[in-house]
């Protein structure tokens, strides 16, 4: 996404830091880092997956940080895939 206009934006949520969430008049979610200007764009449908799948994502999260095994891969559609495992801790 080559500019991002945020006047289409229907919420800005700070989320801390200099990191906020906005949502736009097309369901479109974005979240960026104000300072580094650094963000991510979801489509609708690719946020509301990447929400599905939270518990899951937490439940691997914390197995990572006591160093249990564990490795979480899902693909939330287009090149976008979640992944958790030791090495994101270690």
């Amino acid at each position: 996404m080559a500019s991002m206009a945020l006047s289409n934006s229907v919420l800005d949520i700070e989320l801390g830091g200099s990191r906020h969430l906005y949502v736009l008049d097309d369901n479109e979610v974005i979240i960026k880092d104000i300072r580094t200007k650094k963000c991510a764009c979801f489509t609708g449908a690719r946020w509301k997956r990447l929400v599905s799948e939270i518990d899951a994502i937490d439940k691997h999260v914390e197995c990572a940080m006591v160093e249990k095994t564990t490795a979480y891969h899902q693909h939330i559609g287009g090149t976008w895939h979640i992944s958790v495992d030791q090495l994101s801790y270690g």
